[in-house]
């Protein structure tokens, strides 16, 4: 892994974890929205919700302010697309996966 790309990796990390400690201190308890078969309507799953080709910290915030309820409730392909893990639920789990796939140390099964 050359310099810059860990540069890169731990900036994009460290910006999206004070992000999501802000957003923690003001957020509400919220189970997540459930979903009809999440990972039927959106395959493969790419984390990238915002479809500017990458998955990284930006599609992990706009999960983190739908959870806080600073954003609505994207359209049914945005739901399921967020829902990373497949469990019927777009929450901070999910912000946490992409957050790891941005950093190298997992993928997002299809």
């Amino acid at each position: 892994m050359n310099a810059h790309r860990i540069l890169t990796t731990t900036a994009s990390l460290a910006g999206a974890a004070l992000i999501a400690i802000a957003l923690f201190v003001a957020m509400t308890v919220s189970g997540g929205t459930p979903l009809a078969s999440a990972c039927t309507i959106v395959h493969p799953k790419t984390g990238d919700l915002n479809a500017d080709g990458l998955t990284n910290s930006l599609d992990a915030l706009s999960i983190l302010f739908y959870s806080a309820e600073l954003t609505p409730a994207g359209d049914k392909y945005w739901m399921a697309g967020a829902d990373v893990n497949c469990d019927a639920a777009v929450n901070t789990v999910d912000a946490s996966i992409i957050l790891q796939v941005d950093a190298g140390l997992t993928t997002i099964r299809p």
